[in-house]
């Protein structure tokens, strides 16, 4: 679903704490359908690059347990949107992580995400 949808480059690695820059990729085949006259950027792919991105951070796979919130405050659109900063802090609790992050564009916050990983 992700491949080839964006290059990202760490600009912050620490214990608890990742940011990234994130270069979408306009011409990907997802934004055909989601949607062909105003493309966004889904949800889930805004979720999947997070996992994706502390999944590297930490030289783990993860999956997410569980979302405990999810904001969506401004669309992300591929044309206007091509560079996102991906802000995200943790703690680990019982091999678990509890993720706080935000999806910025120019800053303008554009998504709020807690989730749970493992």
């Amino acid at each position: 679903m992700t491949e080839n949808l964006y290059t990202h480059t760490f600009t912050v690695r620490e214990d608890q704490h990742l940011e990234a820059t994130v270069r979408l990729n306009a011409a990907h085949p997802i934004f055909e359908g989601h949607f062909p006259q105003r493309p966004v950027l889904p949800g889930v792919c805004q979720a999947a690059i997070l996992r994706q991105l502390l999944g590297e951070h930490l030289s783990r796979r993860l999956s997410c347990e569980s979302v405990r919130e999810i904001k969506f405050l401004r669309p992300i659109l591929p044309a206007e949107d091509r560079e996102l900063k991906i802000l995200a802090d943790w703690l680990s609790e019982e091999g678990k992580l509890k993720v706080k992050a935000v999806i910025v564009s120019e800053d303008e916050v554009k998504t709020k995400i807690r989730a749970t990983f493992v």
